[in-house]
């Protein structure tokens, strides 16, 4: 194993305080298919991520079980929708810093491309199996569950990005949000967008994607995280007044 590889590994390991049996599973989980223009011969990460989002599934399933005795089956379903979805996942893996760790093929690493929610998000997948594989399913729980337990407190993850933040423009500002979205690059078939969301008149956060869509919800849960900063600092103008 190269000397690069290693530290990848190293630095994995300290990022999900994990330490692997299997150094092969944590260098597969940290490669993009796109790393085989410099290694043809190199396993990407696809494989995992596909038994890594099975993995997932069952441990979210059994937390929301736990955690929401009264839900019914449609409220357990969209909670764990909401907490597996592609950007939570993305977070996830940005906040426990793996996502530089990702081993990207020529080209890549100057787009940017595959350092976007998607390839990110597989990356946690991946890394989740690789656990799983390596030390079982109580070693996968252990890097999950606190991932999992933050998302379902974060509010930007509770719904669709797009939908939480309408009910909170409405609440707060009286009006819906609007998006103005538009391609901004990149070739035909790997287009680039930028969406721009608004409400009452003020720019509100804009979000990138390789659709409309993955744009418009990276803006929404852009807008959601400043929107609710906001309202933690807000305190009333009457609150000093008590006869108000």
């Amino acid at each position: 194993m190269k000397d690069c590889e290693a530290t990848s590994i190293a630095a994995l390991e300290k990022a999900i305080n994990y330490c692997f049996s299997r150094r092969d599973l944590a260098l597969e989980a940290l490669t993009h298919r796109s790393y085989k223009t410099w290694d043809a011969h190199a396993r990407d990460n696809q494989r995992l991520e596909y038994l890594g989002d099975a993995v997932l599934q069952l441990i979210c399933a059994r937390m929301l079980f736990d955690a929401l005795p009264g839900a019914e089956e449609g409220e357990l379903s969209r909670q764990r929708a909401s907490l597996v979805c592609q950007g939570a996942l993305a977070a996830y893996a940005r906040r426990l810093g793996i996502d530089g760790l990702l081993r990207v093929g020529r080209g890549e690493e100057h787009t940017g491309s595959a350092r976007g929610d998607g390839p990110v998000s597989d990356l946690f997948e991946a890394v989740l199996a690789a656990v799983y594989l390596d030390g079982g399913l109580e070693a996968a729980q252990r890097m999950a569950l606190p991932c999992l337990e933050w998302g379902m407190a974060n509010a930007v993850y509770t719904m669709d990005a797009k939908s939480a933040l309408q009910e909170l423009t409405r609440h707060t500002l009286g009006e819906d949000a609007v998006y103005d979205s538009r391609q901004i690059g990149g070739p035909s078939h790997k287009p680039v967008f930028l969406s721009t969301v608004s409400a009452a008149g003020r720019v509100l956060a804009q979000g990138r994607g390789g659709s409309k869509k993955l744009a418009e919800q990276q803006a929404a849960r852009r807008a959601l995280e400043l929107l609710q900063k906001k309202e933690e600092k807000h305190v009333p103008e009457d609150a000093g007044n008590p006869g108000l």
